[in-house]
């Protein structure tokens, strides 16, 4: 029983340390269902260095030979690709035996590329001395020159002394620095090519009479072998005792390009590669789990401004992305949650051409920048001063036109009131007079004051309609013999002929001006609805 105890809790740690070797970038990741073989490895972005999983990718390890890709970008970006070079006895003699080589002879010379390939694809330990030697002088100094590259590439656990990856206590990286180099690397024609080459040939030269095969030694490019993978583009292999099976892969799929590094790796139960095992889960992980989104459309109206001295038609301004963004996520995100910040030029003034810069949009998405101009959608043409001075000078005109009319019909309007409660005052007294009522026993009969009975009959004040039928019942008068003859305040006199040559002016005027007086004119009419009086309705 205890036996049995025993061994239950020893399968549960073990299960806690498998599940505990992996770790993602983002808690969202769902987990996944494999065992990690390698030491130290991470997968990553390629286009944006965005780690997706990881085990350890900070762990000092040895590299092996998958420090040949540095040396072989030092190489590409230093050397003319055809150019010969010489092999010194120095250069050759620099290889332990048991390490892999090209057999080039002291002596023989052979141009960078095919050097290159030779380094890339067979791992020909020898070349990257001849390398040293031509770039640096001796070793030494180009290790220097390794160790500032990937300093500057932000390898910060790195340190190389030799150009092949020679075993050296001092010869250390991690699963991370090496996929930066590798991303890196990756972003260059020359060494991509070459590195997802299947094999390589070499014609025969004086000193070595035979022509020269050979075969990439990363299985993932090989549909003959258990650990081809299809979508696979390179890139280098490694292998010492004491570093064990390394691994750099790279592949793409759906136009995301991934990164793995497999450093440290051992064999599975069943005896299988585990740098290869490692590259095919992390690849399928990645490619099942991430894909690409596009975050903002090229043409994309992001804002929209008022430029200074431009024309009317022109000063308000669009400013639209001029280049897509996107990059991989995790295929639940929602890209819509994302929040850019916009930085507009200040003192923004005609003329302006189409497609100017005038501002930017950029995105921090897990500490990565992605930013695009934003340009005019249009041109914008500068005002002219006198013709700004014109149109001002007529908006001034027309307003004091129109503030000139309003004012006179208002005028009119007070006038025809007046006139109104004037011509029927006399019309109350008239018929008082007939009937030989006093104002005081007007007001007696009628239950109103004397004294407004008098301002009545003067036309100072107006009585309601309640009032008026009392008055003519009093009177024994009707209504049409008060308001009968009297002039109508709606008299078209004056307003129709200010109205027609306000009319024949208006007709005269371009578009632009119409909708400068229209503008005007609605803005008047606001201001007399809120201050102007109103009519009073006799029933």
């Amino acid at each position: 029983m205890k036996k049995r105890f025993f061994i239950i809790i020893l399968l549960i740690v073990t299960l806690f340390n498998l599940y505990t070797t992996l770790s993602f970038a983002d808690d969202t990741v769902p987990d996944s269902d494999f065992q990690i073989y390698s030491a130290g490895s991470v997968l990553m972005d390629a286009s944006t260095g965005k780690v997706l999983l990881q085990k350890d990718m900070n762990l000092q390890l040895y590299p092996a030979s998958t420090t040949k890709i540095l040396t072989a970008i030092i190489a590409i970006e230093k050397l003319d690709l055809t150019s010969k070079l010489t092999a010194s006895r120095s250069a050759i003699m620099a290889i332990p035996s048991g390490y892999s080589n090209a057999g080039i002879k002291v002596g023989e010379s052979l141009s960078v590329n095919d050097l290159l390939e030779m380094f890339l694809i067979h791992s020909a330990n020898e070349v990257g001395y001849i390398f040293a030697e031509e770039i640096s002088g001796n070793i030494e100094n180009f290790a220097n020159l390794m160790n500032q590259k990937a300093l500057e590439l932000g390898c910060t656990n790195t340190h190389f002394t030799n150009p092949s990856g020679i075993h050296d206590v001092n010869h250390y990286s991690t699963a991370y620095d090496m996929a930066l180099i590798a991303k890196y690397c990756m972003k260059n024609e020359t060494f991509r090519n070459i590195v997802n080459k299947k094999s390589c040939k070499f014609s025969a030269t004086d000193l070595y009479p035979e022509e020269r095969y050979f075969k990439n030694t990363n299985s993932l490019l090989d549909s003959s072998n258990r650990y081809y993978y299809e979508y696979a583009i390179g890139i280098k292999t490694g292998f010492t005792t004491q570093a064990k099976n390394c691994l750099i892969a790279g592949a793409k799929k759906d136009g995301i390009e991934l990164i793995a590094v497999m450093l440290g790796a051992e064999a599975t139960e069943n005896g299988q590669s585990g740098r290869y095992v490692d590259a095919k889960n992390l690849f399928n992980f990645g490619f099942e789990n991430y894909e690409i989104k596009k975050f903002l459309n090229e043409g994309t109206k992001v804002a929209e401004i008022k430029v200074k001295n431009a024309t009317k038609d022109t000063q308000t301004l669009n400013l639209i992305a001029n280049a897509s963004l996107s990059t991989t996520f995790q295929s639940n995100f929602d890209t819509t949650s994302l929040i850019p910040s916009i930085e507009i030029k200040e003192n923004i003034s005609a003329p302006i051409a189409k497609d100017a810069i005038l501002g930017k949009i950029s995105y921090n998405i897990d500490g990565i920048i992605y930013e695009a101009d934003l340009i005019a959608e249009n041109d914008v043409i500068k005002s002219n001063f006198i013709e700004t001075l014109l149109q001002i000078l007529l908006a001034i005109i027309v307003l004091i036109l129109i503030a000139e009319f309003f004012s006179h019909k208002r005028k009119k309007q007070k006038n025809n009131k007046k006139n109104l409660r004037k011509n029927i005052g006399k019309k109350i007294k008239l018929a008082r007079t007939k009937t030989n009522y006093t104002q005081e026993a007007l007001a007696e009969k009628t239950s109103l004051s004397p004294r407004y009975i008098s301002q009545l009959e003067r036309g100072i004040a107006f009585g309601s309609a309640s009032t008026i039928v009392n008055l003519c019942n009093a009177l024994n008068i009707s209504s049409d013999f008060l308001f009968n003859d009297l002039i109508d305040s709606t008299s078209p006199d004056f307003t129709d002929s200010i109205d027609n040559k306000f009319l024949e002016d208006y007709y005269q005027l371009n578009d632009y001006n119409k909708k400068i007086l229209s503008r005007l004119a609605n803005d008047l009419v606001k201001l007399q609805l809120e201050d102007g009086f109103k009519k009073r309705n006799i029933k």
